[in-house]
C-alpha cells in the first residue's frame, strides 16, 4: 500500500491477498459469486449490489448475489479476525482506538447495535437509553 497524491494505492498483490482472506472462509460457489461481485464493484458507477451485478456483466439472477450476504455459510467475525491478523503481521505493538458513539435510531431492527444508558442525558432519577455501536479503528 502506498500514498500517492492523497490517494491510497493498493497493489494488485495486496488486493489479491485481501480477497484471499474472504475466499478462504467461503465454499467454492460462494467464493466465485463473491469474486464476481468484487469485479463488478471495481467497475460499477454505483456501489450497490445491483450496480455491481450489472457492471460485472454476469447473466446470473441478482438474488444469488444478495444471498452471499444474507444466507451464505461464512462468518464475518472470522473474516474480521483474518483481516486483523493480516494487518498486524510483523508488528509488535498495535494501537487501537474505539468508537462507542450512541445513535438516536428507531425501529425494530438496527443492525450491529445495542441499547446503552446515555450518561450525558441521564440523571440519577431519569434514565435515557440510546442505540449504540462499538467500532474498532486502527
Amino acid at each position: 500500500m502506498a500514498l500517492m497524491d492523497g490517494v491510497v494505492v493498493i497493489s494488485c498483490g495486496a488486493f489479491a491477498t485481501l480477497l484471499q482472506v474472504f475466499t478462504d472462509i467461503m465454499n467454492q460457489p460462494t467464493a466465485n459469486t463473491f469474486c464476481t461481485l468484487i469485479r463488478g464493484w471495481l467497475l460499477a458507477p454505483r456501489r450497490t449490489i445491483m450496480g455491481m451485478v450489472r457492471a460485472s456483466g454476469t447473466e446470473r439472477h441478482h438474488a444469488a448475489f444478495h444471498r452471499v450476504f444474507a444466507t451464505a455459510k461464512w462468518l464475518i467475525d472470522q473474516a474480521g479476525l483474518k483481516v486483523f491478523d493480516l494487518l498486524t503481521t510483523g508488528k509488535q505493538t498495535v494501537f487501537i482506538s474505539a468508537d462507542d458513539t450512541l445513535l438516536p435510531r428507531r425501529g425494530h431492527k438496527v443492525f450491529g447495535t445495542g441499547m446503552h444508558r446515555d450518561p450525558v442525558l441521564s440523571s440519577r432519577s431519569h434514565h435515557v437509553t440510546r442505540w449504540g455501536t462499538v467500532e474498532l479503528l486502527q
